[in-house]
């Protein structure tokens, strides 16, 4: 799923390269803490005693507005790794992005400040690494997940805004696999919460002829 960014900035190149929009565009990254529900696996015991489900996130984003009030917005996001340790027994790594899309509502609340609202989908992508000194296994999924979101966006300028967001990948890793040489293991799926800022640069461009 690496590649998938390099896909978004190709949709984004040829979007503003044909000129079919008059509508503003926009650009942004965006960076925050994340929060991994839990990491639970079926099938595994004892539990785990340690568990690191935090990171930090980075993601790169486009969108446009069709109104004043609605725009969509495409987002590819490295959501960080976790692991879950039980001392003696197994070691658990798990990395996360996803490709998202979804449909963002905006209201004003002041001249300057505006609340937005999300609910879209992601194609999310999970690396699981597991180890429990006598077998070892490693598996990859892909899927499709629910998005919600809420955020502020304050106006620096015309042009550029600086925002607050929280977005939750929902149910994110179910149904990966790792097969060792006597069992079988499953990830159940989990939500990923992720609180962060913004940074968004407007665009406007001539519709074509």
């Amino acid at each position: 799923m690496k590649k998938c960014s390099l896909c978004l900035l190709s949709i984004f190149c040829f979007t503003v390269g044909s000129g079919a929009v008059a509508a503003p565009l926009y650009v942004g990254v965006g960076y925050g803490n994340t929060n991994f529900d839990s990491i639970d696996l079926q099938y595994d015991s004892p539990p785990a005693d340690v568990s690191d489900d935090q990171d930090s996130a980075v993601k790169i984003f486009f969108g446009n507005y069709l109104s004043p009030i609605f725009s969509w917005e495409i987002a590819y996001t490295d959501l960080g790794s976790y692991t879950a340790t039980s001392p003696g027994n197994y070691d658990v790594s798990i990395d996360l992005e996803a490709l998202s899309f979804a449909l963002v509502t905006h209201r004003n609340l002041h001249p300057r400040w505006d609340f937005f609202a999300k609910l879209g989908i992601a194609y999310w992508g999970t690396d699981l690494n597991y180890n429990d000194f006598t077998n070892a296994g490693s598996a990859d999924q892909n899927d499709w997940s629910p998005l919600i979101g809420l955020g502020f966006n304050y106006t620096i300028t015309d042009n550029l805004l600086l925002g607050i967001e929280w977005e939750q990948y929902q149910n994110v890793g179910q149904d990966t696999n790792v097969t060792l040489a006597s069992s079988a293991l499953e990830l159940n799926g989990n939500d990923v919460d992720v609180f962060g800022i913004r940074i968004t640069y407007k665009y406007r461009f001539a519709p074509g002829p």
